[in-house]
Order: C-alpha cells, then structure tokens, then sequence
C-alpha cells in the first residue's frame, strides 16, 4: 500500500496532470481570484462548472496564492486513499452479536 501511494504522489508531481472537471474548477477558481467572477475566460460570465464544491473547496488555496491545481492533485490522491481505507474497513468488519450476517 505505501508504495503505491508513493507511487500515486510521484504520479501526480512528475506529470502535473488533472482531470477535466478539476482544470475546468481550477480555472473558474483563477479567474474568481483575479475579480473576474464566475467565468471560465474574462468577460464571460457563464457557469460551465458541474461541480461547484470544488470550486468552493479550492478558493481558499487561490486565495493564499497556493498552486490550486496542485492542491487538486493532493485533494484527489488523499480523498481516493481516504475512499479505499474506508471501504477495507467496511468490508473486513465482522457482524456482531444480534446484527445480521453478512452476505456471501
């Protein structure tokens, strides 16, 4: 598991790479910062994002000047680990007394 984490993190420094949804975020992020709203090219103002709590979740790192698509990369890696720890924990918990089996 650690060295594929490793490798994941090398993954995303190495070729600095996002998905659409989170370039086109990462843009209307920019362009908010700068004071030119909710556009994804200035002077257009058009909601072409389909994901609006990234949007929310990044501006605070365009605000401190953070590299926002980096930030992206670390949320996207961290929520993917956080997903899987979490779905080995549901699925190696045993029932306890008075719960029902669980299928097989």
């Amino acid at each position: 598991m650690a060295a594929v984490c490793l490798f994941a993190i090398g993954h995303v420094l190495w070729f600095d790479h996002n998905a659409d949804d989170a370039y086109v975020s990462c843009r209307y992020v920019d362009s908010w910062v700068r004071g030119y709203g909710s556009a994804f090219n200035r002077g257009e103002p058009v909601v072409g994002y389909s994901n609006f709590l990234w949007v929310v979740v990044f501006y605070p790192f365009g605000l401190l000047r953070f590299s926002v698509h980096l930030a992206a990369s670390i949320l996207e890696i961290g929520l993917a680990w956080a997903t899987l720890a979490r779905v080995y924990a549901f699925a190696t918990k045993t029932p306890t007394a008075g719960c029902p089996a669980s299928p097989r």
